[in-house]
């Protein structure tokens, strides 16, 4: 079951990717209209990524760090404001940390999808309470954003 988990997160955050990615670039679109202007887009994953060979920052960012996170937002952060404020509570909660502790040092366009990606995160984990699951989803969205990171030329 829990290979099965994992396969099924790779998949479903593939899926969060594409609308976390649309989201973002409206945002910029927006943003561009109505300034006239680009935006900065200063993100210190990306910074981080273009300094580590590919496979390092894959295996860094695009695999240890969902595991980490997943363990603390998902697994820490839910379980607990859910037994002291309750499922909705904990879904929200998790969602704005995990947001503020992802836009810190970036950009502040990529909060929106950084705010749905924790919320469905947190949703999928509190009616699965599967691990394995969320931590797939997460290491899919990471992944595929270095792939896309490099296919650019970070």
């Amino acid at each position: 079951m829990t290979a099965r988990n994992l396969a099924r997160g790779l998949a479903l955050g593939a899926g969060a990717w594409v609308l976390a990615a649309g989201i973002t670039a409206g945002l910029g679109w927006v943003v561009a209209e109505v300034t006239g202007e680009e935006p900065v887009d200063s993100q210190l994953i990306a910074n981080l990524a273009s300094t580590l060979p590919p496979l390092v920052a894959i295996g860094i960012i695009g695999i240890l760090t969902p595991v980490a996170e997943e363990l603390f937002f998902r697994w820490v952060a839910v379980n607990a404001w859910e037994r002291e404020h309750g499922t909705r509570a904990a879904v929200l909660g998790s969602a704005v940390l995990f947001g503020v502790a992802h836009v810190s040092g970036g950009t502040w366009l990529a909060l929106p999808a950084i705010l749905l990606l924790g919320v469905i995160l947190a949703v999928v984990y509190v009616n699965t309470r599967s691990l394995p699951l969320v931590i797939g989803m997460h290491v899919a969205y990471n992944s595929l954003s270095l792939a896309v990171l490099f296919a650019v030329g970070v």
